[in-house]
């Protein structure tokens, strides 16, 4: 099992997206080069809603920049702020393979068990193009920084939505994260208490 804790925030528009994409620093700490993604996460659950009541998401993610599938098990945890807490499961799996067709793993034992072994549906899909960079302080690694260009798919309406997110690696700290914050607070970001999952359900709902 792995903890994960990152910073979630709303991107007000495309210019400060591109002005963000630019930057070399935040603060005190250094952005190393670049990479891209391009991913599609397809969400699942049983018609009873099971996964989510048992307060967790289950996520296929294809990567398709390398041709490659993961499965996800993650806590929908909880936030503080921009500050989101999680645990996670994650196993590699052959493509679009569903919980019962994953490898042995804690991954897929918690799925099998939270689904009750009922048959899974697709929720909905989030393609993402994901901008991603190291931070570092001096010459230590903290966190790892993704700007998300996403739309979320959800039968035939498309919603597209712009975020960034900092994750901590092993050695970054909270004080990193809130210090991180504070360096990126001249961007008008607002704080994203809602994970992708959280936010797509809402959107299947309530259409917002």
């Amino acid at each position: 099992m792995n903890a994960e804790i990152e910073a979630k925030y709303a991107v007000p528009n495309a210019g400060i997206f591109e002005r963000l994409l630019s930057l070399e620093k935040i603060g005190e700490y250094s952005l190393k080069e670049p990479a891209t993604k391009t991913l599609a996460d397809h969400y699942l659950d049983s018609a009873s809603g099971s996964i989510r009541r048992g307060g967790f998401a289950c996520r296929l993610r294809h990567n398709i920049s390398r041709d490659a599938w993961v499965g996800t098990i993650k806590g929908l945890g909880n936030a503080e702020g921009a500050v989101h807490t999680r645990t996670e499961h994650e196993v590699p799996i052959p493509p679009n393979a569903p919980p019962d067709r994953w490898p042995p793993s804690p991954a897929c034992d918690l799925a099998l068990l939270l689904s009750q072994s009922q048959p899974l549906r697709e929720l909905f899909i989030i393609y993402q193009t994901r901008h991603i960079r190291l931070i570092c302080l001096r010459d230590l690694r903290v966190a790892e920084l993704s700007l998300d260009q996403g739309v979320f798919e959800i039968g035939e309406r498309r919603t597209k939505s712009l975020e960034l997110e900092i994750e901590l690696v092993e050695t970054g700290t909270l004080d990193d994260l809130h210090a991180l914050g504070e360096a990126l607070a001249q961007y008008g970001l607002q704080p994203e208490p809602r994970s992708k999952f959280e936010r797509g359900v809402a959107l299947s709902e309530t259409g917002h």
